[in-house]
């Protein structure tokens, strides 16, 4: 996922050896480049409804991380983690998306059956993986690369405090999810985005 490491007799390493990123993988990068950028300047538009979302600075520091992530591992040619990092965020996206749209059209036992998917994947992917694979070996397995690159150390220091933000952000949104959750199960409410304040959302 690091590339590869060469090492001398001392084991010792002496070089750092990662692939360029693949056309594909380059188009994928900047897609997700330009759509946190366009998120983010409509987030802080006057006329967004995100403004009455519970976690407007929570979005808005989640989508400045993001960026800041995504660009530092372009820069740095860390893109396979990159990748990882970004597939894992956007896995559970669509089950909510479907769940919103299929209670707008008052289909609302399928609209819970995808939200509740959403929660499982999201706890699946953002609070497992995520910090079991993902944070565990941006935190040790790249150690072998600080003494290769004088600016790698500062890049090793500020992209695992992103990656650590991102996870307390997921772990903020996780609670917005079983908020949810216990509305429905507990007090027979709908299944809604916990974190706007308009229950119609």
């Amino acid at each position: 996922m690091w590339g590869v490491i060469e090492k001398d007799s001392s084991g010792h390493p002496v070089k750092w050896d990662m692939p360029d990123i693949t056309p594909d993988l380059h188009f994928y990068y900047f897609l997700e480049l330009a759509f946190y950028s366009a998120a983010t300047l409509h987030h802080v538009t006057k006329s967004s409804a995100a403004s009455n979302n519970k976690d407007y600075w929570v979005m808005l520091l989640h989508h400045a991380s993001t960026i800041m992530l995504i660009v530092s591992s372009y820069y740095f040619n860390v893109y396979r983690v990159g990748v990882i990092v970004m597939l894992l965020h956007d896995w559970c996206d669509p089950f909510l998306e479907l769940a919103k749209l299929l209670k707008y059209f008052k289909l609302l036992d399928p609209s819970l059956a995808m939200f509740a998917t959403f929660g499982v994947v999201f706890h699946v992917t953002r609070l497992y993986f995520y910090p079991s694979f993902v944070i565990r070996s941006a935190l040790t397995d790249t150690l072998d690369h600080l003494p290769l690159d004088p600016a790698y150390p500062v890049f090793y220091f500020v992209a695992n405090g992103l990656l650590f933000v991102l996870l307390i952000l997921n772990g903020i949104w996780a609670a917005f999810i079983l908020k949810g959750f216990s509305k429905v199960l507990f007090q027979g409410g709908e299944a809604h985005d916990a974190r706007s304040d308009d229950e119609d959302d």
